[in-house]
């Protein structure tokens, strides 16, 4: 797994989480977004190939709170 591309994707999703943007992993499939709720001031947002199965999470701040 590339931690730096992972990371260049998560900056992409912060800002639109509609974008479209390539598996990290297998560099084929658009990855998926789901964001979860973890507390007051932050989302756990979770991102998800559909066609490797390549996951990974991070938290957001939500701005404001």
């Amino acid at each position: 797994m590339s931690a730096k591309l992972w990371i260049e994707a998560a900056k992409v999703l912060a800002v639109n989480p509609e974008a479209v943007v390539k598996c990290p992993e297998c560099g084929d499939g658009n990855l998926l977004v789901i964001d979860a709720g973890a507390g007051s001031s932050h989302v756990e947002r979770h991102i998800h190939c559909p066609k490797c199965g390549a996951y990974n999470a991070l938290f957001k701040r939500i701005d404001g709170v």
